[in-house]
Formats: structure tokens, C-alpha cells, sequence
């Protein structure tokens, strides 16, 4: 698999983020950094104890990462799920928000990993 069917796959802007990042060894290095990321654990985390402040927080946090990384469906779930999340509290969308988001970053997730097994 290369970089470009990665993002492809993932919903991703290929072409901003080689205009960012300038080259793909860079952004399989970003890529990794990404994994790293704990963001929608927090997320997930803070729902579960029902703190929507903090669920704010890392819901914001993946928003800037994602749109850093030019994941662009993954960048409007965690958008959405931030707007929704802003004033601290939940509402009825917050659920499906959540597993909108949740369900682009476990593609995003699957498919770097596939990559990345690829390139080994």
C-alpha cells in the first residue's frame, strides 16, 4: 500500500498533507506519531464518567491533530463532536456524534496499520 492509498482509504487529503509534510517519508513518520496519540481515549474515557468538559478537551485535541494530518473525514467527525461538546454538556446528538468519530479513527487506525505493515 502506498502513503497516497492510505489516505485514500481513510478519507484522507493526500495532497494537502504531502504539501505540509513535503515528502512521505515525513508523513509515515507523522503517521506514527499519530498512533501515539491519546486523544480519543480521552474522549472516550470522559464520556463514560459523563465529563463533557474533558470530553471537550481531547475532542478538540483530535480535531487539530486530524486536520493537521489532512484526515479530513475524521476531522469533521471530531469537529462536529467538539461543536456539540462546547458548552460542557451533552445532547441527544452527542451519542451519535461520538460513534461517527468513533468510527473514523478506527478506520484512520486500521488503515495506518495496514500501511505500516506494508512497509516493513
Amino acid at each position: 500500500m502506498t502513503v497516497k492509498e492510505c489516505y485514500d482509504l481513510m478519507g484522507g487529503n493526500y495532497d494537502e498533507a504531502k504539501q505540509r509534510l513535503m515528502d512521505d517519508k515525513r508523513i509515515l513518520k507523522f503517521l506514527g506519531m499519530f498512533m501515539r496519540d491519546t486523544s480519543f481515549q480521552e474522549i472516550t474515557a470522559a464520556l463514560e464518567k459523563q465529563d463533557y468538559a474533558e470530553a471537550f478537551k481531547g475532542a478538540h485535541s483530535l480535531k487539530g491533530v486530524s486536520r493537521n494530518m489532512a484526515f479530513d473525514a475524521l476531522g469533521d467527525a471530531a469537529d462536529a463532536l467538539t461543536e456539540n461538546l462546547r458548552n460542557g454538556s451533552s445532547t441527544a446528538d452527542t451519542s451519535a456524534l461520538y460513534e461517527k468519530t468513533k468510527t473514523a479513527y478506527e478506520l484512520v487506525v486500521q488503515t495506518i496499520e495496514t500501511l505500516q505493515a506494508s512497509q516493513a
